[in-house]
């Protein structure tokens, strides 16, 4: 497994991270029991997968619960909390930047339950426009938390072009920002990437397979070769951009951790390649076509504003 630089944290992660604690993965499952799980993430230690990402907090609670399970968090995991609620109201009010360092505060404090010190603590945007009020009183309560032993680094995920560049250029101090990038979502390396690398700000690349909608086109690996697969292909063309410290694909099973893990440190193939151009196209059509895909047209526009 390769590592790189989780930005100006100075940390060293693998590329392939772990996502999806409890739901998620391939088949969608809604819930993994604890044996699978523990198998999973033993399985994702040995191929040696160091980064953890946790969204929801029963996700936070589930990987700590595994973590015990296994004797204790491994000293060279790093595993990333998340605050998805800091932003309850789309406007401003009287004492906005109080309520927040408020409730991060709070939110962090929970998270120490399961992993003390929290190595990343990361901020959702969660689609709504920045606010300076907002993310300041944020990270007022992130900075005095790392003051205290707290939480090491911090971040923020979105979903929406704008609000990542206005974050990263206002507030440098935040060393990642998690945001959907994918083999249908290019420009996002084009517009995004640059300012983020000015600052020192580590992309952890979400969505690599585009929601699941990678694996609905009817486009088949196998047709591409032996080895070939729509999951390392993904993953394998997000990893080609160095300024994306790692992806976190949702994993839930030992073979989904086995099949992600082989597309750390290879390059694409020809055969692979053309695979991602018919994947794009099919993709594309399916979108176009498909009444049902309006989730994914959106998407792309909700992204770029």
């Amino acid at each position: 497994m390769e590592n790189r630089r989780l930005g100006k944290s100075e940390l060293q992660v693998s590329e392939i991270g772990f996502g999806g604690h409890q739901k998620g993965g391939y088949g969608r499952k809604e819930q993994a029991g604890l044996a699978e799980r523990v198998e999973a993430i033993q399985r994702a230690l040995e191929l040696g997968i160091t980064y953890f990402d946790t969204t929801e907090e029963h996700e936070a609670e589930s990987l700590g619960l595994v973590f015990r399970e296994l004797g204790g968090r491994p000293e060279h995991v790093t595993v990333a909390a998340m605050y998805t609620s800091w932003q309850l109201h789309r406007t401003d009010y009287p004492g906005v930047a109080a309520d927040m360092k408020r409730r991060v505060a709070t939110e962090i404090d929970k998270h120490l339950v399961d992993f003390d010190p929290i190595d990343v603590f990361n901020l959702c945007g969660d689609g709504l426009p920045y606010s300076r009020e907002r993310a300041l009183g944020a990270l007022e309560a992130l900075e005095e938390a790392r003051s205290q032993g707290k939480v090491k680094h911090f971040g923020f995920s979105t979903h929406t072009m704008d609000y990542g560049l206005a974050m990263i250029d206002n507030h440098p101090e935040f060393c990642v920002i998690i945001i959907p990038y994918n083999l249908v979502l290019p420009r996002i390396a084009e517009i995004l990437f640059p300012v983020a690398a000015r600052c020192d700000v580590a992309v952890v690349a979400m969505k690599a397979m585009a929601a699941r909608g990678l694996f609905n086109v009817g486009v088949d690996g196998a047709a591409y070769g032996p080895g070939v697969s729509v999951a390392r292909v993904a993953l394998k063309w997000v990893l080609q951009s160095p300024q994306v410290a790692c992806t976190i694909p949702a994993m839930n099973s030992v073979a989904e951790v086995e099949e992600n893990a082989t597309a750390s440190g290879e390059p694409l193939s020809e055969a692979e390649e053309r695979m991602v151009a018919d994947l794009r196209r099919a993709f594309e059509e399916k979108v176009q076509s498909d009444p049902a895909w309006y989730y994914h047209r959106d998407w792309t526009r909700r992204l770029y504003g």
